[in-house]
């Protein structure tokens, strides 16, 4: 259509600046219209690709890279949810590149994990072996604790798994239950575990599956994970050592 054409013309003859001020100024113009968190989930893709596109011309105040961080982060999560990986890794770029230079300092220490750990993920559906060893290499290298380092050990074990290594899948593994206090013996033999499993068996005797259905959630972030880390160590033991199931 003709007047599409002229908006088209228009917009050419815009210099980056002018471009990237423009574009800015719409994204601003949808946050502040959003009046709900309903309403702002379904505009946030609008919203920070619109600041996305005005790139540095746009954003200047340190407040608000450090706000465009986190709509990249938010969207990101969100494209995971949907199953877009490739969209979720372009917008952990992009929030990577507003946080300042020195972003594993205390006051974005949080946001920058959070950002590397989805972009991780990201490039570990995407297959983007490269990306996904800076992403995990950034969090291995900074993270201060090990509980800020387990979801990245976590995607690398399950890489090292679908890339058929198996055995440094479950050294990762084990290393990580160790550091949180969970032993395993090095030789585990069949009688072994037959013994440990008559052994939880004579734990949960006297108890029905209501009652056990009914306890309490885990609340400890450390006992949650060393679950979900035997949880992925079964198939691999099955896959190496089935005579031990």
């Amino acid at each position: 259509f003709a007047h599409d054409m002229l908006q088209q013309s228009a917009y050419d003859l815009m210099s980056p600046e002018e471009k990237g001020a423009y574009h800015f100024n719409i994204g601003l113009r949808l946050m502040s219209s959003v009046s709900t968190e309903a309403s702002y989930d379904a505009l946030i893709f609008t919203v920070i690709d619109q600041i996305n596109n005005a790139k540095r011309y746009g954003v200047t105040e340190a407040s608000m890279n450090i706000s465009c961080a986190k709509m990249n982060l938010q969207a990101g999560k969100r494209s995971m949810e949907l199953s877009d990986f490739v969209s979720a890794w372009q917008y952990v770029v992009y929030g990577i590149s507003f946080l300042p230079e020195a972003k594993w300092e205390s006051s974005t220490y949080e946001l920058t994990l959070s950002l590397h750990e989805a972009g991780a993920l990201a490039c570990f559906v995407n297959v983007d072996s490269t990306n996904l060893q800076i992403n995990l290499g950034e969090i291995f290298e900074n993270a201060v604790r090990l509980e800020d380092k387990i979801k990245a050990y976590y995607i690398l074990a399950q890489n090292l798994a679908s890339l058929n290594r198996l055995k440094e899948a479950m050294t990762t593994v084990l290393f990580v239950l160790n550091e949180l206090g969970e032993d395993f013996p090095e030789e585990v033999s069949p009688e072994d575990v037959q013994t440990a499993m008559m052994s939880t068996q004579r734990l949960l005797d006297g108890y029905s599956k209501e009652d056990i259905v009914g306890v309490p959630r885990l609340k400890d972030e450390k006992k949650q994970w060393a679950v979900k880390l035997m949880d992925f160590l079964t198939p691999c033991v099955f896959m190496m050592s089935p005579r031990l199931l």
